[in-house]
């Protein structure tokens, strides 16, 4: 997105039905997301539905009433990149969230700092460091890219364009300034703060963990306007349970399964 500029966009994703390994209760889930992004600041919400199978045969909640089923998720974002000296680049992002069942609380903080060194307009690398916080853990994470624009007329029409690195790597085939193709693999995490109510724990947290895949068709069919689909996959799925005082209580291992995604961006 220029500098200075607003994007405004909505982002649907459908993942299908998976058990937990060793048990025969299985869920699917709805995701969508309304974002808008001016100059260095994003505002997003996020709401995901959870469709649950025989509740009766899962490791967790009272076998009647469904473990959870909307969830929610606020946050603001700030992104700054700037030079330092010459080739020499910095990049600070900080976002402030909160995820939920029924009520807003137990904020989330996630802040990167990095590093980056531009080798030409076409190559350039940048490795830092990330922290993600919340009250029932913290986590430390290395951050690392290597990009590359290949062929076209410019690194800014590229032919190809690659960034691989940690915690996305993304590799996209340019077909024409209107039509592209992207592959992408992110690894993904988020805690919830569950309901009073909650037939798992009162009040306490469930965590899920994703390696993220998908293969997308990008077409702009007016200036500023991106409309995506694509399907893709999500596998190494992790379930964590923790009762109100962050005290982890089960951890689970859950199925791969397929997923479709739709989006729409329209910058201005």
């Amino acid at each position: 997105m220029e500098q200075g500029g607003t994007e405004v966009g909505l982002d649907t994703y459908l993942v299908g039905q998976a058990g937990l390994e060793g048990a025969d209760g299985r869920y699917s889930m709805t995701r969508w997301r309304v974002s808008a992004t001016h100059s260095h600041f994003t505002l997003g919400y996020t709401h995901r539905t959870f469709q649950w199978e025989d509740i009766g045969r899962l490791p967790f909640g009272n076998g009647r009433d469904d473990p959870w089923k909307d969830l929610h998720t606020v946050g603001l974002k700030a992104k700054y990149t700037g030079s330092i000296s010459g080739p020499w680049r910095y990049y600070f992002s900080g976002e402030a969230s909160s995820s939920f069942e029924d009520r807003v609380g137990s904020p989330s903080l996630d802040v990167l700092a990095a590093f980056g060194y531009n080798f030409s307009p076409r190559f350039k690398v940048r490795v830092g460091a990330a922290v993600l916080y919340h009250e029932v853990r913290v986590i430390a994470v290395p951050v690392a890219a290597l990009k590359w624009w290949g062929g076209g007329k410019s690194a800014e029409e590229p032919l190809v364009s690659v960034s691989v690195g940690l915690p996305e790597s993304t590799l996209t085939y340019h077909c024409s300034p209107e039509l592209s193709f992207t592959a992408s693999l992110l690894a993904d995490s988020k805690v919830f703060r569950l309901s009073e109510h909650s037939p798992v724990f009162s009040e306490g947290f469930a965590e899920t963990r994703d390696i993220i895949t998908c293969l997308m068709v990008n077409y702009s069919p007016l200036p500023g306007l991106v409309l995506s689909g694509g399907l893709g996959y999500d596998f190494f799925r992790q379930m964590q349970l923790y009762d109100r005082h962050g005290d982890k209580q089960a951890d689970y291992d859950v199925e791969g399964a397929w997923t479709g995604r739709l989006l729409i961006a329209y910058q201005f």
